[in-house]
């Protein structure tokens, strides 16, 4: 009972709220009886309850909203650390990504670089 008391009614209710959102997405998905949340949902409740929902659209030309997909063919004997920088170099790429065919990741730059940093003097065959 020392913790139910402690709680701040604000988070209390923030995640009742999300919880309600989800199990209504999940609803709508398994029964089909209304069309779902596209991809984004705004919820102000400092003021009063609002809750707004809209599509995001991606422009083709925008350098933050297009996605795109390089495919390099590379030697099975070289590192890694030389993989990414032939990356960088020829694409004009700051921070790629490297997934394999099956999804799995094996390198990601910025926050979750140093998670991958053993790897960098790993050749490819050993990856």
């Amino acid at each position: 009972m020392g913790v139910v008391k402690n709680i701040i009614p604000a988070i209390a209710s923030t995640n009742a709220l999300i919880s309600a959102a989800c199990v209504s997405e999940v609803i709508k998905i398994i029964s089909g009886c209304n069309t779902i949340l596209k991809n984004y949902m705004q919820y102000t409740g400092q003021n009063s309850c609002n809750t707004v929902t809209f599509e995001s659209e991606r422009l083709e030309n925008c350098m933050v909203c297009r996605i795109d997909h390089a495919e390099f063919k590379f030697k099975k004997d070289m590192k890694l650390k030389d993989v990414i920088d032939q990356m960088k170099s020829e694409k004009n790429l700051n921070g790629p990504a490297i997934n394999t065919d099956e999804g799995e990741t094996v390198y990601a730059s910025g926050a979750l670089a140093a998670m991958h940093a053993s790897k960098l003097e790993k050749t490819l065959k050993e990856l």
